[in-house]
């Protein structure tokens, strides 16, 4: 609900009671994952439109099975990424120990998952696939994470921040109005409100701080340890989203992107003067530039991914998908219940 969004959104210590991976109905090991993440603000019940209109096609509901992310948005979303990898990863292995076959092979679930990102989860979605290479932890430092001194647990949290491997099991990725170059609504005035209402959890707040007072020396910038909020992380200019940018995908990951471009554009855009996109985030800042698909939809930013557009598009990326999968021989009359016109012919 919007309450419990706005308090993963204020206190992420709360929140941190709630986090997680969510499944709305039992775990099958034959079935696909779609791994739903949601944005600033926001919740996994905003993805009941789409998750309603996607389980009521008899072959999608076959094939796939949705799980849905929690995580405190008021967090930088590199820390959220954090979170969500370790939590994906960890079911990952739980299914894939407890529904391992007679040979050993590991289940369909725990070999192949779809993630949909909605805003700042797009980004999110993003970092579960990124090699690092020195990416991320070069804006910080030039010496290893094992010279930095401080508290075990924070420095091996720290080492996970910025020093990651991509989660195994990743097929595609589908971004919905995600600010790949920030936001201008991170505006300085919208960031000092976030600085005075959203807290932040004990690590970033005290233990990070710690860190960097224990190891000035070592330090390049202390920007991605002490930066304020998730409002402050989306700020454009913010060398994180760099990064983010500059990293490399693990090999066979396919991307596929969904951008807001409002033909008129909404009062708050138009006083505020914000760039031609959805209301928040701009057409030049969404677009991505490493995405196989690409699609523009009428609708503002905080309703992107409810608009019918954008969920046929989600439809088609999942039908491409396992058509990829039947190495483009797939046989429409091996796939269970019927087929709609559109993809009907797009599987011929």
């Amino acid at each position: 609900t919007n309450v419990m969004a706005t308090f993963a959104l204020l206190n992420a210590d709360f929140a941190k009671e709630f986090q997680g991976i969510y499944m709305l109905e039992p775990y099958d090991p034959n079935k696909i994952p779609v791994v739903m993440v949601h944005g600033l603000w926001s919740s996994p019940v905003t993805w009941l439109q789409m998750f309603n209109d996607l389980r009521a096609d008899p072959t999608l509901q076959e094939r796939y099975q949705f799980w849905f992310c929690l995580y405190p948005t008021g967090q930088p979303f590199w820390e959220s990424a954090r979170q969500v990898r370790n939590d994906l990863t960890e079911l990952r292995q739980e299914m894939a120990e407890q529904y391992a076959s007679a040979n050993g092979e590991q289940p369909l679930a725990s070999r192949e998952m779809i993630v949909v990102g909605h805003s700042m989860g797009g980004l999110v979605s993003r970092m579960l696939t990124v090699h690092t290479r020195g990416h991320f932890w070069s804006l910080i430092s030039d010496a290893p994470v094992e010279s930095f001194e401080g508290d075990p647990q924070t420095l091996a949290r720290l080492r996970n921040t910025f020093e990651f491997s991509p989660v195994p099991g990743i097929s595609r990725v589908i971004t919905i109005g995600t600010p790949f170059r920030g936001s201008p609504f991170a505006s300085d005035t919208v960031k000092w409100l976030g600085e005075k209402t959203i807290t932040l959890p004990k690590v970033i707040a005290n233990d990070y701080s710690k860190l960097v007072n224990q190891n000035k020396s070592l330090l390049k910038s202390d920007h991605p340890l002490i930066v304020a909020t998730s409002l402050d992380s989306l700020a454009p200019g913010n060398p994180m989203l760099s990064a983010l940018l500059a990293a490399t995908a693990a090999d066979g990951v396919t991307f596929h992107n969904i951008v807001g471009h409002l033909e008129k554009q909404t009062l708050v855009a138009r006083v505020t003067r914000l760039p031609v996109g959805d209301g928040v985030v701009s057409l030049v800042s969404s677009d991505s530039p490493f995405a196989a698909s690409q699609i523009e939809v009428d609708a503002e930013h905080s309703v992107l991914h409810q608009h019918p557009a954008a969920i046929m598009e989600v439809k088609r990326v999942l039908f491409e998908h396992l058509e990829t999968r039947k190495n483009s021989r797939i046989n429409i009359a091996d796939l269970p219940g019927p087929l709609s016109p559109i993809f009907e012919q797009r599987l011929k």
